[in-house]
């Protein structure tokens, strides 16, 4: 993004004690590039994740490790009730750091036992309920660590979340793909994983948090009170649960979204055949990298220019938004065409080669897809919380819908067909709603 197009960099925190003086803010563009690269990183160990799986193992440890994500990662983003959103953007301090760390706690709490029940129900092979529970544990202390993001977001530190990042995520993808070259086994990597998320949370997070605390000064009104702990006050639980209900629910069903083909081919087709699916669509993740890097850091930004009805700069902003997420979505396209055997070949096996055409068709969902996505990070910012619910029942149901039909004549090309309906049906969603409150 080019300077013209960004607001002048803002202050959260604009008068400080005499001691310290004025604290300076990264730029937008400061903020941008730390996430790209943080986004980078993290993205590309993922995807090393699941290179790793294929290089080392087979084709049904992948689809071990994906359908365990799959099932996990929904309730888990569930739980997380979008809180480090509603952070970022609580711009007149309504509610205390201990209020959002105590609902992440709860609420992270009672999904675990629900995953719990539905492992002990489910008729999973022990393998793979064994790398379910691996997965829940990790991501319950990757919540934790998410409400110090949004700590750090608040004050426009994505910096200090970058650097958090860079240094977990590659640890993480030496920690498995070692676990899973000497024990073949995927449960053992979940271990490994869960590792290094608490050593950071502990060693980084929590020291980054509290050292940013201390240089705001108590002119801020974002400032935590009483430290960093939690609070279960059930007032504030009821008021701070209601406003980010809606938001929970609109994740889970975007997760669901994602997630609802790698069930249904599970179901017919089989775990091996997840394993091939899931390969091909981490390449949809790349734009991932740039639309979540800017949404990221432009969401504190439009929260303030939508405060103050500032209509024209959030309209050209999303203007260009919206272009950029073509751009991408073209780039995707023309790479999947020009070097798409050779990728698969060269990063997974020659047997994902012989799935061109649902790679392809996979990545003509990646442009609607990017702008989606940017259009969600707009009516976050405009606090636009309740509206999202029933724009993402209706995407959840059309791919359900769309599996039903599609995935037992045609398989994997169902599937991918699916996915390319779900992408113009969210962007068409949001854009609609968007247009109203921009």
């Amino acid at each position: 993004m080019t300077s013209s197009i960004m607001p002048e960099p803002l202050c959260v925190a604009a008068t400080h004690s005499r001691a310290l003086g004025k604290i300076r803010v990264p730029s937008l563009r400061a903020n941008v590039a730390w996430t790209l690269a943080s986004n980078l990183v993290s993205a590309g160990c993922q995807w090393g994740i699941v290179v790793s799986i294929a290089k080392m193992g087979n084709t049904v440890m992948v689809g071990q490790y994906a359908l365990a994500l799959a099932i996990v990662a929904p309730l888990m983003l569930f739980s997380n009730l979008q809180l480090r959103a509603i952070q970022a953007t609580d711009v007149r301090g309504e509610f205390e750091f201990g209020d959002y760390l105590g609902l992440r706690l709860l609420a992270t709490a009672i999904v675990i036992a629900g995953i719990l029940l539905l492992v002990e129900a489910g008729s999973y092979q022990s393998a793979t309920a064994l790398t379910i529970l691996g997965l829940t544990v990790m991501k319950a202390f990757e919540g934790i660590s998410d409400i110090f993001y949004g700590f750090l977001q608040q004050r426009e530190r994505m910096d200090c979340i970058a650097r958090s990042i860079i240094m977990r995520m590659p640890v993480s993808l030496v920690a498995l793909a070692s676990a899973i070259h000497w024990t073949h086994n995927v449960f053992i990597g979940t271990l490994g994983l869960t590792a290094v998320q608490i050593a950071v949370l502990i060693c980084y997070d929590i020291p980054a948090s509290i050292r940013i605390s201390r240089q705001s000064g108590s002119a801020s009104r974002i400032r935590p009170r009483f430290g960093f702990i939690p609070k279960w006050r059930t007032s504030i639980l009821k008021s701070l649960t209601w406003t980010a209900l809606p938001l929970g629910g609109a994740m889970l069903l975007i997760s669901l979204q994602t997630n609802i083909p790698r069930y249904f081919i599970d179901h017919y087709l089989g775990v091996g055949e997840v394993g091939v699916f899931a390969a091909l669509a981490y390449f949809l993740a790349a734009g991932n990298i740039v639309t979540d890097a800017v949404g990221q850091s432009i969401t504190p930004r439009l929260a303030h220019a939508y405060k103050n009805r500032e209509l024209s700069k959030t309209r050209k902003l999303l203007f260009q938004l919206m272009i950029l997420g073509l751009l991408g979505g073209c780039v995707a396209v023309s790479i999947g065409y020009a070097a798409g055997p050779g990728l698969l070949t060269l990063l997974y096996r020659p047997e994902y080669a012989k799935h061109m055409n649902v790679f392809l068709l996979l990545l003509l969902s990646a442009g609607p897809t990017y702008i989606a996505s940017f259009f969600g990070y707009a009516l976050t910012a405009a606090r636009v919380f309740w509206l999202q619910l029933p724009l993402s029942l209706l995407s959840t149901g059309s791919v359900a819908v769309a599996c039903i039909l599609l995935i037992p004549s045609q398989g994997l090309m169902g599937a991918a067909e699916a996915v390319l309906l779900l992408s113009f049906v969210r962007l068409l969603a949001t854009s609609l709603v968007l247009a109203r409150v921009s």
